[in-house]
């Protein structure tokens, strides 16, 4: 089976004009690297080379990985990632780990990482040089270019990884911190050198090595999700099944451009159409398009926006050719149409230019089926992952005994106390109003207003409680008011007035514009009014 990498090499070689034959396959490193760059979209092809000049005018890479930082893991840490537990003292150990990671902030590095280089890579880790310093621990994100090797077994567990970190010196130098976890020697093995990250380690000389019995834990901490899982060993970026035409499509594009502006070309040319005496062809007149006055007897000035005169049977002609300008649009527009397919993700943003976009509705959600679908299967490759590195680092927390984290306080993972997830929730926030429409079909339907409340807004027991004390509070003061007014309706003199006016009214041909339930709530606001100022209420 041929790598995500090795598919990635080829089509590359092609498209920019290499030779596929000559070029090695891409350590994951230099495909990172490249992926950053269709990210930046700055400098694009000119890192890549090549024999023509392409520019980068069609780049849907941006878009696409900030799609997933606006939609995986948006807003506050308990909104992006609502804990769920058989046991709750999880919760508070699990948040204080968060905090100690930053990850507030970090999770969006997480999210964009993950689509962009189409793995991501969590680590466990304490703040302490040696075991009995440590009063920390947090999780870190390793960038997926500094990943060199990794392999994992049937279950997706890291079994071997070699991590090369680089550090630029203050000569202009490059160090390297080669470090490698292995499940079979059980233990770390750690280098320090000024080689290379494709360098093997028998060259590397005699590292720093740590037995994981002298380590928080007795496994590798480290966890991998991949963005696209085709069973590779490297999860797929987001934009890899579109790599080749999005650069086809700029090849076109770079290619309509040149020759619409000759970029630092000359766009006219100067026929004599003459011959001298002797019959021989007479050379072209010299054009300038400076002041009149430098030019010489035998030169002519373009003016800009003026009138050209030339001399004799001289000919000017445009370099530009005259082609069906529509119909190469058309071609380019068609190509991006097709990437567009292929990328649901751009649709997210589109959307922001339909009328009326701003109050997210049913067909926004439907235009937005396939992207919605890719986010959700991205939560499902990631959150698993982020939710046993959690738990690993409970698990190192614990083993250093940090206050807060003792078996007694929050259970042990051999226990299963650790276990936890994510509580389900839409990709597309929804508006205040839709959520208390479908609060209200749901009650109309049957539904407990407790569940429905807790299903659109989040709101815990305590938080309903509250809210259906107050409920039944207006109720109680609304019961009141109803029985108050019926009770004065149902004077008889009352009754007669009414009549009495809505006849006179009738008769002068004013149609009835309060029926009787409508004109029972009139009084019943008034007299509620009425009761609320005597109160001060």
């Amino acid at each position: 089976m041929l790598s995500f990498i090795t598919r990635l090499t080829e089509p590359l070689a092609y498209q920019i004009g290499s030779q596929a034959s000559l070029l090695t396959p891409m350590t994951n490193r230099q495909a990172c690297e490249l992926l950053e760059l269709y990210y930046s979209s700055n400098g694009l092809y000119l890192e890549q080379g090549g024999v023509e000049i392409i520019l980068p005018e069609y780049n849907p890479t941006f878009r696409v990985v900030e799609f997933y930082a606006a939609t995986l893991w948006p807003g506050k840490l308990d909104v992006a990632f609502p804990l769920e537990a058989d046991d709750e003292r999880v919760f508070e150990p699990i948040e204080q780990i968060w905090k100690w990671s930053n990850w507030a902030q970090k999770k969006q590095v997480a999210a964009r990482q993950c689509p962009m280089q189409g793995d991501l890579f969590v680590k466990a880790a304490h703040n302490g040089t040696e075991i009995e310093d440590a009063d920390k621990v947090y999780m870190q994100i390793i960038p997926s270019r500094n990943v060199s090797d990794v392999e994992v077994d049937h279950q997706g567990n890291i079994i071997y990884i070699r991590i090369d970190v680089p550090e630029t010196l203050d000569d202009g130098g490059t160090r390297w911190t080669t470090e490698v976890w292995s499940k079979a020697r059980e233990d770390v093995r750690v280098w320090v050198h000024n080689r290379s990250y494709s360098t093997d380690l028998e060259e590397l000389g005699r590292p720093e090595t740590t037995s994981f019995d002298d380590m928080p834990v007795d496994f590798i901490p480290i966890w991998k999700a991949p963005f696209i899982d085709t069973g590779d060993v490297y999860g797929g970026a987001a934009i890899w099944p579109v790599i080749q035409k999005i650069d086809m499509l700029n090849r076109d594009a770079s290619r309509l451009s040149q020759i619409m502006n000759r970029y630092g070309e000359p766009i006219w040319a100067v026929s004599a159409n003459q011959v001298d005496n002797s019959g021989r062809p007479m050379s072209a007149p010299r054009m300038r398009v400076d002041s009149i006055s430098d030019l010489s007897e035998n030169q002519t000035a373009i003016p800009v926006g003026g009138v050209v005169g030339l001399p004799g049977a001289a000919d000017l002609k445009l370099l530009i050719p005259q082609i069906d300008w529509d119909a190469y649009l058309k071609k380019v527009e068609m190509k991006l149409r097709e990437i567009q397919q292929d990328l649901p993700e751009m649709g997210y943003w589109q959307s922001m230019e339909i009328p009326g976009s701003g109050q997210t509705g049913v067909a926004i959600e439907k235009l937005m089926t396939p992207a919605i679908g890719r986010c959700k299967e991205t939560r499902g490759n990631t959150e698993p992952m982020l939710q046993r590195a959690e738990a690993g680092a409970l698990t190192m927390a614990q083993n250093l005994q940090l206050p807060g984290f003792e078996a007694g306080k929050i259970g042990t993972y051999e226990a299963g106390d650790f276990e936890h997830t994510y509580a389900d929730r839409n990709v597309l926030p929804k508006s205040d109003k839709e959520k208390a429409d479908t609060t209200k079909t749901m009650t109309e339907a049957g539904m407990n207003l407790r569940f429905a409340a807790h299903k659109m807004y989040g709101w815990d027991d305590e938080e309903m409680e509250g809210i259906m004390a107050a409920v039944g509070d207006t109720s109680a003061v609304q019961q009141q008011v109803q029985a108050q007014t019926e009770e004065v309706l149902n004077q008889e003199p009352i009754l007669r007035v009414i009549e009495s006016t809505v006849d006179k009214l009738e008769s002068l041909g004013v149609e009835r514009v309060l029926n009787s339930d409508q004109l029972t709530g009139v009084i019943a606001t008034a007299l509620a009014k009425r009761q609320a100022e005597e109160t001060g209420t």
